[in-house]
C-alpha cells in the first residue's frame, strides 16, 4: 500500500508530458481549492453578512495585491519563466538545470525580495493617505480598520513573493502537483482564521488567517523545489545579464497587471460610494466567476506557457500554433456551459453557497443579479489569460499592455455610466464588456503578429458544436427550473442546492450527449486525459495531445 501511494505521488509530481494532462492536473487541484474557496466565502458571508466588515476586508487587499501583481507576478510570467526555461536541458525525457540556472534563480529571489520589503514598508507607512484615496465613500471608522488590515496583509505579500519564485521554478520544470495545491492550502489558512480567530478578534482574526495561509502557500512548495536541485545562495548580482533581461521583460508585464489592478482599484472606489455591502457583493460575485476561471482558464494558460515558450525558443512554429489552438479549444469546451449555468442559475448558486447566517435574502438577490452580468467574463477572461501568455512566450510584451489599457478604460467608462442606474450590477456588467474587448483585440493583434492562420477553421468548427450543445443545455436548465419551481422554497439554501444539483446534472448530461452526437474532438480529448491521469490505468494519448519535436 505504501509503495502504491508513493507511486501515485511520483506520478502526480512528475513532469507533465503534454498541455492537456498538465492542465487536467492543475484543474483537479483547482477544484479542491475552489471547493475550499466556496467554504471560505460561505463562512465569511454567514459570519459577517454583506456589510461593513466584508467591505473593509476586501478593500484591505487592494494595495498589497497591487504590489504583488506589479513586482512578483509580472516578473514570473513576463520574464523569469521565459528566461529560466532557456537554461533547462532535456535529458531522458526530463528537464535538468545547471549551476547557471540556479545562479539566476537565487539572484532574482534576493533582488525581488529586497525590493518587496522596501516597497511594502513605504506603503505601510503611507497607508492612511492611500486608503482615503482608495475608499472615498467609507466612514472614518471603516477607513481606520482598513488601514490596520492593509498593513497586516503586506506580510502576506512578502510570503507570497517567496512562494511565487518557487512556483515559477516548478512551472518551468513542468512539475505542477505541489504548485497546484498552494491555493487550497492558502484557503485552509483563511478558513482557520474564520473559525478560530474571528469569534474573538472579528474581521482582524480572518486577516491573521490570511497570513497563515500565505506561509503555508510558500512552505508546501519547498520540498518539490529542493527536489529539482535548487539550493539557496545569498548573492546580489545587479549586473547579471539575464537578470537585467528579466527586469526589462517584466516592465510591460508590470504595466499589464497594473492596468488589471487599476480595474480593481476603480471598482473599489466606485463600490465604496454605493450602498453598504456593495464592495462585498462585487467581490463575492467576482469569486464565483474566478473560481471556474482558476480551474479552467488559469490551469490551461499555466500549463500551455512552458510549451509555448519552448516552441518559440526552438522556432517550432507549427508546434506553437498547435499548442495554442488545443488549449483554446479545450478552454472554450469547458467554460461555455459554465457561463450558461452561472447566467441562468445565478440565484440558486448564490443561495446554495452563501445563504446562511447574516447573509439574508436581500443580499442573495443583489449578489445573484451581479453574478448574472459577471458570468460571460468567465469565458473572455479565461481566453485572455492564454492569449497574453502567447504574446509573452514570443517575448512580445508591449502589445498586451496597450490592449489591456484600452480594456481597462472601457471597463471604467461603463462602470461610471452604469453604477448609478444599476448599482453594483453595473460594475459587473462593465467588467464583462471590457473583458470581451480585451479578448477580441488580443486575438486580432496576435494573428497580425504571427502573420499566419491560428487554426481558425478547426476552432470555428469547435465553437459551432459548443454553441449548439450550450443551446440544448440552456433549454434543459430552464425546463428543470420551471418544473421544479412549485416544489422549491426559494428562501431555503438546501432547497436551492437541490434545484441547482438537479439542473446541473441534467445540463451536464445533455452537454455530454450533444457533444458525443456532434463528434466533438474536445470531448474525446478531455475524456482521454481523465482516464490517462488515473494512476492505475494508462491509455494511449491522442496524437494532437503529444508534444512533437
Amino acid at each position: 500500500m505504501k509503495k502504491f501511494f508513493r507511486k501515485v505521488l511520483d506520478h502526480l509530481n512528475g513532469q507533465a508530458k503534454n498541455i492537456t494532462s498538465a492542465a487536467f492536473l492543475l484543474a483537479l487541484t483547482a477544484i479542491l481549492s475552489g471547493f475550499l474557496g466556496l467554504i471560505r466565502d460561505r463562512l465569511l458571508a454567514g459570519t459577517f453578512g454583506a456589510g461593513d466588515d466584508l467591505d473593509v476586508y476586501y478593500a484591505a487587499f487592494r494595495l498589497p495585491d497591487l504590489v504583488f501583481g506589479l513586482l512578483i507576478a509580472s516578473a514570473l510570467s513576463g520574464g523569469f519563466i521565459p528566461v529560466f526555461t532557456g537554461y533547462l536541458k532535456k535529458k531522458d525525457g526530463t528537464y535538468e538545470a545547471d549551476k547557471d540556472a540556479w545562479y539566476l534563480a537565487n539572484n532574482i529571489l534576493n533582488i525581488f525580495l529586497t525590493l518587496l520589503i522596501f516597497i511594502c514598508l513605504i506603503l505601510a507607512i503611507f497607508a492612511p493617505g492611500l486608503v482615503v484615496l482608495l475608499t472615498p465613500g467609507f466612514s472614518p471608522e471603516k477607513m481606520e480598520i482598513t488601514i490596520k488590515l492593509t498593513r497586516i496583509i503586506f506580510l502576506e505579500t512578502f510570503l507570497l513573493g517567496i512562494s511565487g519564485i518557487f512556483g515559477a521554478i516548478l512551472q518551468s520544470f513542468k512539475r505542477f502537483f505541489l504548485f497546484s495545491l498552494t491555493s487550497a492550502i492558502y484557503n485552509l489558512g483563511i478558513i482557520f482564521g474564520i473559525l478560530f480567530f474571528a469569534p474573538k478578534l472579528g474581521i482582524t482574526g480572518v486577516v491573521y488567517g490570511v497570513v497563515i495561509g500565505a506561509f503555508l502557500h510558500m512552505a508546501i512548495q519547498l520540498p518539490a523545489v529542493i527536489g529539482t536541485g535548487y539550493r539557496y545562495r545569498k548573492l546580489f548580482d545587479f549586473y547579471h545579464s539575464d537578470s537585467i533581461k528579466i527586469l526589462r521583460l517584466m516592465v510591460p508585464r508590470s504595466l499589464t497587471l497594473g492596468i488589471a489592478h487599476i480595474n480593481y482599484l476603480a471598482m473599489t472606489m466606485f463600490s465604496s460610494s454605493l450602498a453598504v455591502g456593495s464592495l462585498a457583493i462585487f467581490n463575492l460575485a467576482f469569486n464565483m466567476v474566478t473560481l471556474p476561471e482558476g480551474i479552467i482558464g488559469a490551469s490551461f494558460a499555466i500549463a500551455a506557457f512552458p510549451t509555448l515558450c519552448e516552441a518559440f525558443n526552438n522556432k517550432h512554429w507549427h508546434k506553437f500554433k498547435e499548442a495554442l489552438s488545443l488549449a483554446l479549444r479545450q478552454m472554450l469546451f469547458l467554460t461555455a456551459p459554465l457561463v450558461v449555468f452561472l447566467t441562468i442559475l445565478n440565484k440558486q448558486i448564490v443561495g446554495a453557497i452563501l445563504g446562511m447566517g447574516k447573509f439574508n435574502l436581500q443580499d442573495i438577490n443583489y449578489t445573484a443579479q451581479a453574478l448574472q452580468y459577471f458570468a460571460p467574463s468567465l469565458l473572455f477572461d479565461s481566453l485572455t489569460l492564454l492569449l497574453v501568455r502567447a504574446f509573452l512566450a514570443r517575448k512580445q510584451t508591449w502589445r498586451p499592455v496597450g490592449i489591456m489599457f484600452v480594456g481597462a478604460l472601457i471597463r471604467i467608462f461603463f462602470a461610471i455610466f452604469l453604477k448609478d442606474s444599476m448599482g453594483v450590477s453595473g460594475l459587473t456588467l462593465a467588467f464583462t464588456l471590457g473583458g470581451f474587448l480585451n479578448f477580441a483585440l488580443l486575438w486580432v493583434f496576435l494573428k497580425k503578429e504571427i502573420k499566419d492562420d491560428l487554426d481558425e477553421k478547426r476552432i470555428l468548427i469547435s465553437v459551432m458544436k459548443i454553441l449548439i450543445s450550450c443551446f440544448f443545455v440552456a433549454i434543459t436548465v430552464l425546463l428543470v427550473i420551471y418544473l421544479s419551481a412549485p416544489f422549491i422554497n426559494s428562501q431555503s439554501s438546501v432547497a436551492l442546492l437541490a434545484q441547482l444539483t438537479i439542473a446541473c446534472l441534467f445540463g451536464v448530461t445533455i452537454y455530454i450527449v450533444s457533444n458525443l452526437m456532434l463528434k466533438s474532438t474536445e470531448m474525446m480529448s478531455f475524456w482521454n486525459s481523465l482516464i490517462h491521469h488515473l494512476p492505475w490505468r494508462k491509455i494511449p494519448v491522442p496524437i494532437e495531445m503529444i508534444d512533437k519535436k
